[in-house]
């Protein structure tokens, strides 16, 4: 098959609306391509599209459903697609004791880019339906908000094998993609209140530990988020409120948030539907606002920095509109003993 014919082949399949069309195509068309060469061929054509079509939903399904065509990596992955692009040499293996050590850990005064590396457990989940933020726990387990896996909020029903998780890099162009084989949703979740918005996923293999895949720690229940020297919100989302491109910021990006008092998060939330209460914790700046999660994605980790570690300390929930003044953003509370205690059950395996 020349090129040109199976470039028209993809424009007709694209404009049909049915990215599943597309994927099968660079599938059947490559001789058996590996994990790494099928997802650069995915990411390559999404940027190709880029250029003319502004529709973001479009090119989201586009790339979710061809990265779920892809192979799985082979076990043995240790590199992520940046480091088999540039080098043969393997990234040395982590243990998971080596729980919440940054990379390359920069001071954060404002929405800004993350570093290569420098926040390993992050990950970018990746569905037909929706794309959200995650956390890397232990080597088989991500945790994410359950709302990202509700038919009721995402509009339509997410499958384990529909979902794919890219992680390894900063760079969401260069990271690696690993499957799905079955997720949790805490079933106390309210999708009114969003009390109890947590959920995990177990993946159908474990990950590879490295510098840049790497597990984030979790609190002690008695642990004080207040008491860090710092805590983070990041994630692959858009930037402001007023961006179109809700989804593909190639760069991962961090901002620094001050923990909110419950009592005065309370308080700006008081008339509306979604309640703060002690399975929440709150962060921004409740006065000026500025910076807030529109910096991270909807079930990314907000995550403060202890002892020269991170500790994994909420999930992005909800908040009213993006970096809003008086309304801080809400978090499902990790170190909350009924929110601990279903993430400790649904990742024994």
């Amino acid at each position: 098959m020349s090129f040109w014919v199976f470039l028209l082949m993809l424009f007709v399949a694209f404009f049909s609306q049915d990215p599943t069309v597309s994927g099968q195509m660079i599938a059947s068309s490559a001789q058996k391509p590996t994990a790494e060469q099928c997802q650069r061929q995915c990411q390559g054509l999404y940027n190709f599209y880029k250029s003319f079509i502004k529709s973001a939903e479009i090119l989201e399904r586009f790339l979710g459903s061809c990265l779920q065509l892809c192979p799985p990596p082979t076990p043995d992955i240790t590199t992520t697609l940046l480091s088999i692009i540039t080098s043969t040499t393997a990234r040395p293996t982590i243990s998971a004791s080596d729980c919440g050590i940054s990379g390359s850990r920069d001071r954060v005064v404002g929405g800004v880019q993350a570093g290569e590396c420098e926040l390993p457990w992050v990950v970018e989940i990746v569905s037909p339906c929706v794309n959200c933020g995650g956390t890397i726990v232990d080597r088989r387990h991500i945790v994410t908000a359950a709302h990202c896996l509700t038919p009721s909020v995402t509009g339509c029903r997410v499958n384990a094998s529909d979902i794919t998780i890219r992680a390894g890099s900063s760079s969401l162009s260069m990271t690696t993609a690993y499957r799905v084989s079955n997720f949790t949703i805490d079933p106390r979740y309210n999708a009114e209140t969003k009390d109890f918005d947590v959920a995990v996923l177990t993946l159908t293999q474990e990950l590879t530990l490295s510098q840049c895949v790497r597990p984030i720690c979790v609190p002690l229940q008695s642990d004080d988020p207040a008491k860090a020297e710092e805590c983070l919100v990041a994630g692959w989302g858009k930037t402001s409120e007023q961006s179109v491109d809700r989804f593909h910021i190639n760069e991962l990006q961090k901002a620094k948030l001050p923990i909110v008092d419950l009592s005065a998060c309370q308080n700006s939330y008081r008339n509306y539907k979604m309640t703060v209460n002690q399975y929440k914790l709150c962060a921004g700046n409740l006065t000026a606002g500025g910076v807030d999660s529109c910096q991270g994605d909807s079930g990314g980790p907000l995550m403060c920095y202890q002892n020269n570690r991170y500790f994994f300390y909420g999930i992005v929930s909800f908040g009213l509109g993006c970096a809003q003044p008086g309304y801080p953003g809400v978090y499902t509370r990790v170190n909350h003993p009924e929110i601990s205690g279903f993430i400790k059950n649904s990742t024994q395996v």
